[in-house]
Formats: C-alpha cells, sequence, structure tokens
C-alpha cells in the first residue's frame, strides 16, 4: 500500500499524535491526513508531521448550504488554503464532498482552481452513491476538462504538426511559451517530451 489517509487531525490532541505515531511507524511520507477545508483543521494537520494533507470542500448547493458557504467563497478558499498547504506539505490533494450532486459548472471552476493553486490530486466524492459506473465518465468530463485550460513552456516554440505536441526552435532559456488552451484527455499532471 504505497498511501494511507490516516486519521482527522481536528479532532483533538490525541488524533495529532495518533496520526503522527503512525506516520512514524510507517514512513511520513505515506500517510495523508484528512481536513475540512478551514485554516484551523489545516493547523492541525501541520502538527502531525505527515507528508500530506487532504482538505475536503463542499461542491453541491445542497452541502454549500448545510455548511453556509457560497460558491465564491469556497473557490477563494480553495486558492488561499490550497497554497498555504503547499508551503507545509508536500502533496496536496483536494475533495470536492457530494460531487455528483454538484453542477458541472461549479466542479470544472473548482478543479481549475484547485490546480492552479497547487492541487497534485481532487476527489470526486459521490457521497449518496448517485452513480453507476457507466454515468461516471461523463460526471468526471467537467474536471478532467479544466485540468490543464492553459500551459507554459521554456526555451522553446510549442507546435502542433499532424496532432502531435513537439518542440520546434529551441531557444534561450529565459523564453517562455504560453499555450492558451490545452484540452486534456484524462486529468492529473500532463507531461510534454522534449
Amino acid at each position: 500500500v504505497p498511501e494511507l489517509e490516516v486519521g482527522v487531525p481536528a479532532m483533538g490532541l490525541d488524533a495529532v499524535a495518533d496520526i503522527a505515531a503512525v506516520a512514524a511507524a510507517v514512513g511520513r511520507e505515506r500517510v495523508v491526513t484528512w481536513c475540512r477545508g478551514t485554516e484551523t483543521d489545516l493547523a492541525a494537520a501541520e502538527k502531525t508531521g505527515v507528508a500530506a494533507v487532504h482538505l475536503s470542500f463542499a461542491s453541491s448547493r445542497l452541502h454549500q448550504d448545510i455548511w453556509r458557504q457560497e460558491a465564491e467563497e469556497i473557490l477563494a478558499r480553495v486558492r488561499v488554503l490550497v497554497a498555504h498547504a503547499r508551503e507545509k506539505f508536500e502533496r496536496v490533494y483536494v475533495g470536492a464532498q457530494d460531487a455528483s450532486r454538484a453542477s458541472p459548472e461549479f466542479l470544472a471552476e473548482f478543479a481549475r482552481v484547485a490546480w492552479e493553486a497547487g492541487a497534485q490530486r481532487i476527489r470526486y466524492a459521490d457521497t449518496v452513491g448517485r452513480l453507476v459506473p457507466g454515468r461516471l465518465a461523463e460526471a468526471l468530463k467537467p474536471i478532467q476538462m479544466a485540468a490543464a485550460v492553459s500551459s507554459v513552456a521554456n526555451g522553446g516554440t510549442l507546435v502542433n504538426q499532424y496532432g502531435r505536441w513537439h518542440y520546434q526552435d529551441w531557444g534561450d532559456p529565459s523564453h517562455t511559451l504560453t499555450v492558451p488552451s490545452f484540452v486534456p484527455s484524462h486529468s492529473g499532471l500532463h507531461y510534454l517530451q522534449l
């Protein structure tokens, strides 16, 4: 098992100590801990000494209403908390609570904001089990399409010929190139081969 999600640090000092003990036993790099998308939870997670944190945010209108949060407030929190977490943890993941009932437009914006802030993984939570396997691929499209809406490359000219991206006329490393539109076929990291 390469990674373990262990505990909720906001549950108190005993939980923090238990999470830290697991990290010491199996190696801190293998442990991720779960937090609500709040500064208080993130501060508690920092005390555990783990390498990764998962921040969870309300994504459906229902959950936003329950937590009395507006969509723009949630997106602003994602920006701030993910950036802060990237300073403290090696890996930062975000969760879209109740994503199967969220609007596709919100999920796309949520994913874009999370990726831009530095999140390395997005968890799509089907909180009430609405999705069947045949509908899951369609439900994930907003996240997949938002994963990389633009790219920046240093030192060359990125061109698309015959349906393939490649560098041409490699230049000075201080030169940059921005690709204004990129539609990924899947979520996660996207590499350009040089």
